[in-house]
């Protein structure tokens, strides 16, 4: 279900009237759940079908099977995943394609950090009708927020009407729609076509329009979460904030603390940490410092690939890579900034870094917004390179 469509306002404009006017306070979760799985299985019937399954399978496995660490039970989400990225990349695009399973990039994030928080002890119920209501809630299916299990699980406890926030629902739905409306312009459409087909032939060109890029993706990935968490909050759900103006940060590090943030979170529990506490139990301390910028580089090229698997995703993701060990490195030695004592002085470093990681992610999203061998032209081309 396309959040942007007929039918995406159909279903907002009907449902929260008969959810809060008509249901009986402990029929509501019950309603909402059947709707959301109803949703998913008629717009999407093939990604319903397998995501089902695997749900099946997985909650089949922690309820039943004894095993010592059930959080190798996430593994087999992940290899689907991994399969589903395999063979979709080189399948051909019919625009149609059965395989184009829609939202499996989040299900596969939910399901997994279900299975290792299960593991851990962290989520104690394995209730299966809490379990399917997580994994596809209809307003974050297929573009997020990725939220935790147990922040979800607390909208279930006490969920009675408040006008104040279907007010505010309604405003971010209003905010999203808006976003998405300015980006039809042909202005962005045609600047985001030159992009990807190598069609900018200058240096400031080039600049200018990965500029133009920057707010197109920003307004886009956004567009979507505004509407995902207005819709929630017309049914009184509580979902986080994905995005908190990322472009107003003074480093790389706060950039990806307020861009795509449950992403970012999701990442940091389940990949980064256990990475960086394994580089502390088998690396010298003296090359800690080393361990750690290894541990970032894996994490970013799984965002990348998380993104899309095709090459140029993994070169962004490894462009963030580089430029989160370059801070850590910057973070580690003496700090010009720190001998500023004027505060003057000071606002104005702020502002000088705030607009180098602006640049610096700018310049980055040659890589994301055309396939890799376009993405690097483009890139010697915004270097003045022929």
């Amino acid at each position: 279900m396309k959040l942007i469509s007929i039918y995406y306002i159909l279903i907002i404009t009907l449902l929260p009237p008969l959810y809060w006017l008509l249901l009986k306070e402990q029929n509501k979760k019950y309603f909402l759940a059947i709707i959301s799985i109803l949703c998913v299985t008629f717009f999407f019937p093939f990604s319903a079908l397998f995501m089902g399954l695997v749900s099946l399978l997985v909650f089949f496995l922690l309820k039943f099977i004894r095993l010592k660490k059930k959080g190798i039970i996430a593994l087999l989400p992940l290899a689907f995943f991994l399969a589903y990225k395999i063979i979709n990349k080189n399948l051909p695009d019919t625009g149609n394609n059965l395989l184009n399973l829609i939202g499996i990039s989040f299900f596969s994030l939910k399901i997994i950090h279900f299975c290792i928080d299960y593991s851990n002890g962290q989520i104690k119920d394995l209730n299966f009708f809490n379990f399917m209501f997580y994994l596809f809630f209809f307003p974050i299916f297929t573009a997020g927020p990725i939220i935790r299990y147990e922040e979800f699980t607390d909208n279930l406890i006490d969920n009675r009407p408040e006008i104040s926030e279907i007010k505010k629902g309604t405003r971010r739905i209003a905010l999203g729609f808006f976003k998405k409306l300015i980006l039809l312009f042909p202005f962005f459409i045609q600047n985001e076509y030159s992009l990807r087909n190598g069609l900018i032939q200058t240096s400031p060109k080039m600049g200018l329009a990965l500029l133009i890029y920057s707010f197109y993706i920003y307004w886009d990935f956004s567009s979507y979460t505004d509407i995902a968490i207005g819709t929630s909050l017309l049914f009184n759900y509580k979902v986080p904030e994905n995005f908190q103006t990322p472009y107003f940060k003074r480093n790389i590090s706060l950039f990806w603390q307020n861009w795509h943030i449950t992403l970012t979170r999701w990442l940091q529990n389940y990949i980064f940490v256990p990475l960086s506490k394994r580089s502390i139990r088998h690396i010298h301390p003296k090359f800690f410092i080393i361990g750690n910028g290894v541990s970032q580089m894996i994490t970013m090229l799984l965002c990348g690939f998380w993104h899309g698997s095709g090459l140029n995703y993994i070169l962004w993701g490894g462009y963030h890579g580089l430029g989160l060990f370059g801070h850590t490195l910057y973070k580690n030695s003496i700090s010009s900034e720190r001998k500023i004592k004027n505060r003057t002085l000071k606002s104005i470093c702020h502002l000088l870094y705030t607009a180098l990681t602006f640049l610096f992610v700018t310049a980055g999203w040659v890589f994301f917004s055309a396939p890799a061998q376009i993405a690097l032209r483009n890139f010697t081309v915004l270097l003045g390179i022929k």
